[in-house]
């Protein structure tokens, strides 16, 4: 923040300074977008799923747990019953 308590392009991450925006309204504006991030990245996560694209589901499943950690939301995974169906289903295969 500049003196004159201004985001400057560095904390901010844009290329010129945002004039009228406090540090505080900035946050605000970086969690609410990295929640529609998660929320995307769990959609398009169970969109690959349904559509057998399991590489792409693994890449949006960690951006949604990156984001998650990241963000510090503490949301449960959503991808968690897939974890424990895919351990059950192992057991039986032995």
């Amino acid at each position: 923040m500049n003196k004159n308590g201004y985001v400057t392009s560095i904390q901010a991450g844009w290329n010129s300074l945002i004039k009228g925006v406090t540090m505080k309204q900035c946050t605000l504006a970086t969690r609410k977008s990295m929640e529609r991030a998660l929320n995307e990245a769990e959609e398009k996560a169970h969109k690959n799923l349904a559509r057998y694209k399991f590489m792409n589901f693994g890449y949006w499943a960690a951006i949604w747990v990156h984001l998650n950690q990241v963000g510090n939301f503490h949301r449960p995974n959503p991808f968690s019953a897939y974890v424990e169906l895919a351990r059950n289903k192992r057991k039986g295969v032995k």
